[in-house]
């Protein structure tokens, strides 16, 4: 199957899962293999940017047509931040 590529736009800080649900998730199963490549910056005013705050991208989990991501976002309040993810499912 061909790479798709999902931007996803979360808000958060410490530890928390967002879903990611979109049309080209839909092929993604718990018992398939999923081969996935992710990212997470801060996002403001229609911009990606390198701030302050540590990011990380802790855990990637498929269900059934989503993708839960455990995120990590080092700062005192919530920020928005957006997920690209690789998804190649086979």
């Amino acid at each position: 199957m061909a790479l798709i590529t999902v931007s996803h736009l979360c808000n958060g800080r410490g530890t928390f899962v967002t879903r990611v649900v979109d049309s080209r998730t839909a092929g993604v199963h718990p018992s398939r293999s999923l081969v996935v490549g992710a990212t997470i910056c801060e996002y403001a005013y229609g911009n990606r940017f390198m701030g302050t705050a540590q990011m990380q991208v802790m855990n990637v989990v498929p269900g059934y047509g989503y993708v839960d991501v455990r995120c990590y976002v080092g700062w005192n309040s919530p920020l928005w931040c957006e997920l690209n993810l690789i998804l190649d499912i086979y």
